[in-house]
């Protein structure tokens, strides 16, 4: 059954009224949430929290929005005065605050809760997965036992809500080695992703960016372009982030700023990577007509070095499986072989160094198991993870989890529960939240066979994870 629409009050405030107007444009063009959602990129989920009132919706959403329901600008100007709204909200979120330090970090909020009694409640200050300040009320014992400190937020001193607190004007010779230090800070946020998990970087890499837009407001002409460079760059590593924290709301709204900022840079290499990653999660969502289609337009972008273009040709491939044409996919697939083949040697700042001849064969085995060849899918999977990069280790936890699906399907639950446990112990290490949803569709499918122990033992570690890591909440979809 449909779940029933919430009551709107377009006159409680400009928020509301931003809803009730977008919601009322989508019924006069016949549209469901889900449809519109497809449209701009965006879950029907965000949609129905933007139409509720309970998510302020961007400027990047608002345009796609205007555009696909051809509002002819009604909803940009209404979003003008949401945007005000919002800054009055983080100011008095700001005013609400009771913190004792400046710094980032829960010490000095530690310290300065330690007469408070247990019943009492303090507002502290947190930074979302999208970079917007949020004022969190909650009582002393629950802030002590550390409860807050999830890894969808970070902690922001009383003074440090809103602008990063940049000084003005910059040199142009300051920002330059303020920019050479960033990119290989981002650099090296990558390689601790890889080994500790992106609940380790992300804090770090979306404050970056609240950096970068302060400095990109400042900054003209050339200097502006080079600063929307890193920017769009940091945007793009921000949603891969999200993602495996398990926020696609989080990681659309990234990824929308990252193609509009790489848009502005005028860097097409960088617009056609993150094209890629978009049709990337459009595949994970099921979503397989923007999988093919924004992998096709990113192909088309001059500029393209082999291992983008062969990551896009991937990326389009498994479009094609999941529409069950395997002579698309066949095709694109041995286009990404042989880009990724004769791709130069790795110079430093490539893109997409991680797109190898193996790589090539995961996706393979991958779209093999959309087609419903799970043997041929596990025998493709066993190739390419024979000699996989010690480095990409959650990325291993990820495919042997699709493998140990393909397993399950293929009737062999031993086989399963044995990679699957691999996996999940990659996920645990990692806190990937991406590696458990990879897992999830294992509880069904191997309930037929729930009365082997190792099966039975591996169901109830399964749920304890997933409860545990909260898949299925924040939009998580396993693919």
């Amino acid at each position: 059954m449909a779940r029933p629409e919430l009551e709107l009050h377009p006159q409680r405030s400009a928020r509301d009224r931003f809803g009730f107007e977008l919601r009322s444009w989508r019924k006069a063009r016949g549209l469901s949430q889900a449809r519109l959602g497809a449209k701009v990129h965006v879950s029907a989920d965000l949609v129905r929290l933007v139409e509720v009132a309970e998510r302020w919706p961007t400027r990047d959403f608002t345009e796609r929005c205007d555009h696909a329901l051809d509002t002819v600008g009604a909803l940009v100007r209404l979003w003008e005065a949401v945007e005000d709204e919002r800054h009055e909200s983080s100011r008095a979120a700001d005013n609400a605050a009771h913190t004792d330090k400046r710094s980032v970090g829960t010490d000095g909020l530690v310290g300065a809760m330690s007469d408070l009694s247990a019943g009492e409640r303090i507002v502290v200050q947190m930074m979302s997965l999208t970079g917007e300040p949020v004022a969190v009320s909650m009582d002393r014992r629950t802030f002590m036992s550390g409860i807050a400190a999830i890894p969808a937020m970070g902690w922001l001193g009383q003074n440090r809500i809103g602008p990063a607190g940049v000084p003005a004007p910059v040199s142009e010779g300051d920002l330059r080695d303020v920019l050479q230090n960033m990119r290989q800070l981002w650099g090296i946020l990558a390689s601790q992703d890889n080994i500790l998990g992106a609940h380790a970087v992300v804090s770090t890499a979306v404050h970056q960016v609240s950096i970068l837009r302060e400095l990109s407001c400042a900054a003209s002409g050339r200097s502006r372009a080079t600063v929307m460079d890193l920017q769009a760059t940091y945007a793009e590593f921000s949603s891969w982030l999200v993602d495996d924290l398990g926020d696609r709301n989080a990681g659309q709204h990234w990824i929308n700023n990252a193609l509009q900022w790489a848009h502005e840079a005028d860097n097409d290499l960088l617009v056609g990577y993150v094209l890629m990653r978009q049709s990337q999660r459009a595949g994970e969502v099921g979503d397989t007509a923007s999988a093919v289609g924004l992998a096709q337009a990113a192909q088309r972008r001059r500029g393209l070095t082999n291992r983008v273009h062969s990551a896009a040709a991937q990326y389009e491939a498994r479009g094609h499986a999941l529409a069950d044409d395997e002579t698309a996919f066949c095709a694109a697939i041995e286009l990404a072989r042989d880009l990724a083949t004769h791709a130069p040697p790795l110079a430093a700042g490539d893109w997409a160094p991680w797109c190898t001849p193996a790589y090539v064969t995961i996706h393979e085995a991958a779209g093999w198991a959309e087609l419903g060849e799970h043997h041929k899918a596990i025998a493709t999977y066993e190739q390419a993870l024979t000699d996989w990069p010690a480095e990409f280790q959650r990325d291993r936890g990820l495919y042997l989890g699709r493998m140990a699906r393909s397993h399950a399907l293929a009737g062999e639950p031993e086989q399963a529960v044995q990679t699957a446990n691999v996996a999940l112990g990659i996920a645990r290490g990692t806190n990937s939240a991406r590696i458990v949803g990879e897992l999830a569709p294992l509880r069904s499918t191997l309930s037929q066979w729930k009365a082997i122990p190792q099966v039975k033992d591996f169901a109830a570690e399964l749920n304890h994870v997933i409860s545990a890591a909260g898949v299925g909440r924040n939009g998580i979809v396993p693919t």
